[in-house]
């Protein structure tokens, strides 16, 4: 069995015009380390995470917008807009966010404050804000001390394409480490490692680091209800590392809607399992298999979205898959939370198209407005109605806390 980065494989289809946005997904050594761009990643090691986030800003979106993903942007109803107004913490980073479920867990209390910082020549970098669900870890690591020229997240690149190279100013974070109960990311297997992926916010000083595990492999023995977390950051210009020790608990009651509805189209089986759910956020699993050997579609290219009956695309937060000896492609998409109730979701599946369409790789083309021209097959579309009732409750519950 092997893993796959989802951006590896925009690296292969396109990826080659995000030099521009400063992201935190460099991949080094066996695909674990992250730098502060969607660039194309060097070195090889196994394949996994996030292609369909990154398309988004592929198309085009500035680069202070670079956490918003393709499935859309993140809805505030009147309700939780009120509240967040309301809530007396003024200013914290998950509130600033464009994430609907961490502005949930900021204003509803599912957000810990561990308060834990370090200081090195005058520095000092601190994690305000953690919350963890059960299907994403967030931490919101800020920082604070001396005047610096850039921003935590902040990073220019020299060179084109795959010779691109990072230059980071002076105070910016260029690198990353986590360690769950003192074991490193990078001593897990390739298909047990969760995925890592760090992200600007609106403040300058401040990042969002998103861990995510995949639930095909037995996510609760590397990820489980509690557990310590050590978050080890290089920043440039700074010869020690700043190592952050901080315990995590799963704060979030959870619904599950098993599904085995499957949808085929030219020699393609797109099976969906299961759908959780939790008040920040939603994960849809899913199976993708060629049934024929000569088959049109390349799966490699599909580009899934999470759509609610009001004919709105959920926000993507991240993804994670593998490829199996068998050549089926079993794969969790992370989506934020939803903004009202549904009465049932649609998946629906897209290909895009490429500027050079002989090949069918490459940079995708992009329509007038800079968005990524996409088709939907249609035959692959599934709705699945949902569990109102038992969503509302976990939605609205006054006690969302797992006992």
């Amino acid at each position: 069995m092997t893993t796959f980065k989802w951006e590896q494989e925009l690296r292969q289809e396109g990826q080659a015009r995000l030099q521009p946005v400063p992201e935190l997904i460099r991949t080094r050594q066996d695909g674990v380390y992250a730098s502060l761009a969607d660039l194309p990643a060097p070195g090889t090691g196994t394949r996994r995470r996030q292609t369909r986030k990154a398309i988004a800003r592929t198309a085009g979106a500035a680069a202070a917008a670079a956490i918003i993903g393709l499935m859309g942007s993140a809805y505030v109803s009147p309700v939780m807009a009120k509240s967040l107004k309301a809530w007396p913490v003024v200013g914290s980073i998950f509130e600033m966010t464009g994430d609907l479920g961490l502005q949930t867990a900021d204003v509803r209390g599912l957000a810990a404050e561990p308060g834990v910082k370090v200081t090195h020549d005058g520095i000092t970098l601190g994690i305000p804000q953690v919350m963890y669900d059960g299907i994403r870890l967030t931490l919101a690591v800020q920082r604070e001390g001396r005047e610096l020229p850039g921003g935590l997240s902040e990073v220019s690149w020299t060179g084109e394409g795959e010779n691109a190279e990072p230059v980071h100013p002076v105070g910016s974070i260029k690198d990353f480490e986590m360690f769950i109960n003192g074991t490193s990311l990078k001593a897990m297997k390739g298909e047990q490692r969760p995925s890592m992926v760090g992200k600007p916010s609106s403040d300058p000083h401040s990042m969002l680091f998103e861990l995510t595990s995949f639930s095909h492999q037995n996510a609760e023995a590397w990820m489980p209800d509690r557990f310590s977390l050590t978050a080890k950051f290089t920043m440039e210009g700074v010869a020690e590392p700043f190592v952050l020790e901080l315990p995590v608990e799963k704060n979030a009651a959870r619904l599950i809607l098993p599904a085995t509805e499957e949808r085929t189209a030219d020699g393609v089986k797109l099976t969906l399992e299961q759908l959780k759910f939790t008040p920040v956020s939603t994960a849809v699993m899913m199976r993708i298999e060629q049934t024929g050997s000569s088959s049109p579609l390349n799966p490699a290219n599909f580009i899934q979205e999470l759509w609610d009956d009001q004919g709105r695309p959920v926000q993507f937060v991240s993804g994670l898959g593998l490829y199996e000896d068998d050549g089926s492609n079993p794969s969790e998409l992370i989506f934020d939370r939803l903004k009202d109730v549904p009465k049932e979701l649609t998946l629906k599946t897209f290909v895009p198209e490429f500027q050079d369409k002989e090949k069918g790789n490459g940079l995708f083309a992009l329509d007038s407005e800079g968005n990524v021209i996409k088709h939907e097959i249609e035959a692959l579309r599934i709705t699945i109605p949902v569990d109102y009732d038992g969503l509302q409750k976990l939605y609205e519950g006054d006690s969302l806390k797992t006992p």
